[in-house]
């Protein structure tokens, strides 16, 4: 009996040492820099992560068009105040789809807003895109779809952090 915290002990710190090293997830999260601002232009800085899980959404929303031409904008909202916005935006190569996420922009760097985890998808084969926009309604901006025929949107909680 008096050996039983030792081999208890031992058998931990064997169990502990076999596992500090296995990973418990292969999610891989994002570190927080979406984007630069340098020499008077803005960087998407892993684009690669950004188009692994917003086509992930995509598909899970019947589009299966791979994306292209990332982008971050700078943009002008509208409604009830007119202020400089910042959204990560991506095209799908067929031109019928646009995801874009709201920015915050500190200091040359721009991360996701922590407060709004949504990106919104705009589908449609509008003339002129089914682009998003951003707009300020009761004092929040939130992204809305141009008005056309067939522009849907829709929003999905996709929580880089």
């Amino acid at each position: 009996m008096k050996n039983f915290p030792i081999v208890l002990f031992l058998f931990l710190l064997l169990v502990s040492c076999n596992n500090g090293g296995a990973q418990k997830s292969t999610e891989r999260k994002h570190d927080g820099v979406v984007g630069t601002f340098q020499s008077g232009a803005y960087t998407v800085a892993d684009e690669a992560y950004f188009k692994e899980q917003w086509e992930a959404a995509l598909h899970k929303n019947g589009v299966h068009s791979p994306l292209a031409a990332f982008a971050i904008l700078k943009t002008t909202t509208t409604g009830d105040a007119v202020r400089d916005c910042y959204m990560l935006t991506a095209k799908t190569k067929d031109n019928n789809t646009m995801v874009a996420s709201l920015l915050v922009k500190q200091g040359n760097n721009l991360y996701f807003d922590k407060k709004n985890h949504i990106s919104t998808i705009c589908a449609g084969r509008c003339a002129h895109g089914c682009n998003p926009v951003a707009i300020v309604k009761k004092y929040k901006v939130q992204l809305v779809c141009l008005n056309c025929a067939d522009c849907v949107k829709t929003e999905v909680d996709m929580d880089f952090y």
